[in-house]
């Protein structure tokens, strides 16, 4: 009789654990949608989301299908925008969630938008231009390559307001961007309660394994439930969640290591080119000796100022990346984007560009006549950049 009564309390109190979980799980989903459905009935300004394609930006989506279907009288014109990144990981799937998220939001008044064409492309920046590749004294990369896009695509409108996924914050906030104002339902939600609001089956089938796979191997433990530490990767990054970017560019040097790539080449060996390849980026910055205080400041002066870059400056007079260096990496892009699509085909995957065509001929042009007018690089404050995406 004892045992019985052992083994019934045990199960009750299982029985009791799991309802708790269930009832969390679905309270926390409740009050997400209840304060979307507050913010898109307030007016009928044009609400634009920042997509990344991170665990925050999916749950978010989902959250804002869910009030839709709910609140069918809701006339504010939602943009679902993704600013086209070089992680390769996630990114390189959005274009296919985005063509099946059409078909279900296309009986709400919702559009979705991939911004991938960057005037300041990372590569012409470093090989066209010479510029050292970003490091934390000169960090440049985050504003060109992700924040002016956005930035440009909400200009296209008088007002807008901006829905972002973001836990962590003020919930109701003025945007840095002219006219824009900034609502985040997650503000108050840890990161454990962003995973137990992520984890719900979408309609259109969002393969949240794999996500959860690079999260997992992103804080280098056993479940990403049981995060409390700030990423192991990039420290104070664009690639860091306070961004929500669940990963950094391949090419990111700001990151001092690569044990997401390592660890995801193990399945996907079309990677392993690209570890390659960013380790000879490091090395050739390292063989440069470029100081990063002396050259933004160098860089900086020469605005408007004709630079023969075949000339063979030392590293006071140029504090820039010789020719010969740039031309030996432009070729090593070339060979490493040719090693990706063999090692892709072979896994029956299709083709994919790391480098896009304009810039490779804008390169190329640079190259074969390295005379080019300087340009200034002007770095935004984090603040502005950590609350976009």
């Amino acid at each position: 009789m004892l045992e019985l009564v052992k083994k019934y309390r045990k199960e009750k109190k299982e029985l009791g654990i799991l309802l708790e979980l269930v009832w969390r799980k679905w309270k926390l989903n409740e009050q997400a949608i209840n304060a979307v459905r507050k913010f898109l009935k307030r007016n009928n300004k044009v609400v634009v989301v920042p997509f990344s394609g991170s665990r925050n930006s999916r749950a978010l989506v989902r959250v804002i299908f869910e009030t839709l279907q709910r609140e069918r009288i809701v006339e504010r014109e939602i943009k679902i925008v993704h600013v086209k990144q070089q992680e390769l990981m996630l990114s390189d799937t959005i274009e296919n969630l985005f063509e099946a998220l059409k078909g279900h939001f296309q009986k709400y008044n919702v559009s979705f938008h991939i911004l991938d064409e960057m005037t300041d492309d990372f590569f012409l920046k470093v090989i066209g231009q010479g510029i050292p590749a970003p490091k934390p004294a000169f960090w440049w990369c985050g504003q060109n390559n992700k924040i002016s896009p956005f930035i440009e695509f909400i200009k296209k409108y008088d007002e807008v307001e901006i829905l972002s996924c973001v836990n962590s914050g003020k919930r109701n906030e003025l945007h840095p961007a002219k006219n824009s104002y900034m609502f985040k339902p997650f503000s108050s939600y840890s990161n454990q309660d962003m995973w137990e609001v992520f984890l719900h089956s979408t309609p259109w089938g969002d393969d949240i394994g794999d996500v959860f796979t690079l999260y997992e191997n992103y804080y280098e433990t056993n479940s990403p439930l049981d995060y409390e530490e700030e990423p192991a990767e990039v420290r104070g990054g664009c690639g860091t969640l306070g961004f929500d970017s669940p990963l950094a560019c391949w090419h990111c040097t700001y990151s001092r290591e690569e044990k997401v790539l390592q660890k995801y080449y193990l399945r996907n060996p079309w990677i392993r080119p690209l570890v390659n390849f960013k380790k000879i980026l490091k090395e050739t910055m390292l063989e440069q000796k470029i100081d990063e205080l002396n050259m933004q400041r160098s860089y900086q002066n020469k605005k408007g100022r004709e630079i023969d870059d075949r000339k063979n400056y030392n590293r006071l007079e140029s504090e820039t990346l010789t020719y010969i260096y740039r031309e030996k990496l432009f070729y090593e892009l070339l060979e490493t984007e040719e090693k990706v699509n063999y090692l892709r085909q072979q896994q029956k995957l299709p083709s994919i560009s790391i480098i896009s065509k304009i810039t490779k001929k804008k390169i190329v042009e640079l190259i074969n006549n390295p005379i080019f007018l300087m340009e200034r690089v002007e770095e935004k404050p984090e603040g502005v950049q950590l609350e976009l995406f």
